[in-house]
């Protein structure tokens, strides 16, 4: 899949659920090129938006994932990285550090 696929310009407007999907697979782009260690505005380049809008699309995307983790939940931060590891092919102890490191960072 090249990154143009993910460019602003091309994403598609027909329905609300290729937007979804659409949308989501951008967001895993994002994780995987962040976990790769690509920086906002690398990033941003690639898919025609803003070094601040990735970091925006990044934070929205895991806290989506993991909400209730850290609020006393344990086996839904399991869960939450599982399905973020499992989704864009990552390693769990990996997408669990960088999820940590992004939300102490703020």
């Amino acid at each position: 899949m090249t990154t143009d696929y993910f460019h602003k310009s091309l994403a598609p407007r027909r329905t609300s659920k290729h937007w979804i999907q659409w949308r989501n697979q951008r967001s895993g782009f994002i994780l995987k090129c962040r976990m790769a260690g690509k920086t906002f505005s690398e990033i941003g380049e690639l898919c025609g938006l803003t070094r601040e809008r990735i970091r925006q699309i990044e934070i929205k995307y895991l806290r989506g994932a993991t909400l209730l983790s850290h609020r006393g939940v344990p086996h839904l931060w399991e869960k939450g990285t599982k399905y973020l590891a499992e989704e864009n092919g990552l390693d769990q102890e990996l997408v669990k550090y960088h999820i940590l490191s992004v939300f102490r960072s703020r």
